[in-house]
């Protein structure tokens, strides 16, 4: 055989055998945002997915920054979940805690109902965090203590009881604490006043006793609470 042939099949060969071998390792992986799409399948599960207002690619094999309300960065990890005023049900799913790149979590203006899970503390880039309008019940997990880049929090507009957690006076990137409109009861940590970039604390209408920190004097609700600086 001519050698340049010989040679020339070699190479084919060769080259045929790599790409099998990627294609056997492809199919054999999982893909890199299989963990984020549990996640939000879970979500979907959990809260009435098939009853969406808009649920457009949900569930589908499209990636999952063409599913509605989901933004990826560049390694498909989910960064934003808007599902706003969309007609969500029923309750949050704790697997929403697994995702750790997510920055942006907005689900108000739904019906869902039940607890804001614990695991919610797990999401350590979460910087802004929207439930207002739903019908959540149950405490403000202390979990949320540990979200170092929370720099919105808005619960207002729910039935969450028990006492506000000191552990949010941990959050010093906070800039605004919305938790008007529940039945919160007991005092205004302390600590809350101490948060350096802290703008509003917004906690009227609820049950809460004792005084209002010095430290939160021009950055609480004064007149709309009722209750005396310390």
């Amino acid at each position: 055989m001519n050698p340049h042939r010989a040679a020339a099949i070699t190479a084919a060969l060769c080259l045929s055998a790599a790409l099998f071998m990627a294609a056997c390792a492809s199919s054999s992986s999982p893909p890199p945002d299989s963990s984020d799409r549990a996640v939000l399948t879970a979500l979907y599960n959990s809260t009435g997915g098939p009853s969406w207002e808009n649920n457009d690619n949900w569930l589908s094999n499209a990636p999952l920054n063409q599913w509605r309300g989901v933004t990826t960065d560049e390694n498909w990890r989910v960064t934003s979940l808007d599902l706003a005023s969309n007609g969500l049900t029923g309750q949050l799913p704790p697997e929403l805690g697994g995702l750790s790149k997510l920055t942006g979590l907005l689900l108000n203006g739904n019906r869902l109902t039940g607890p804001i899970p614990p695991e919610f503390g797990n999401m350590a880039s979460l910087e802004l965090l929207l439930l207002y309008s739903n019908g959540l019940t149950g405490p403000i997990p202390p979990e949320l203590g540990n979200l170092s880049n929370l720099e919105w929090l808005s619960l207002y507009g729910n039935q969450l009881s028990g006492p506000i957690p000191p552990e949010l006076g941990r959050l010093s990137d906070m800039i605004d604490i919305e938790l008007r409109r529940n039945q919160l009861t007991g005092t205004i940590p302390p600590g809350l006043g101490s948060l350096p970039r802290l703008v509003r604390l917004s906690v009227y209408e609820n049950q809460l006793t004792g005084c209002v920190p010095q430290d939160l004097r021009g950055r609480v609700d004064f007149e709309r609470l009722g209750l005396p600086f310390c």
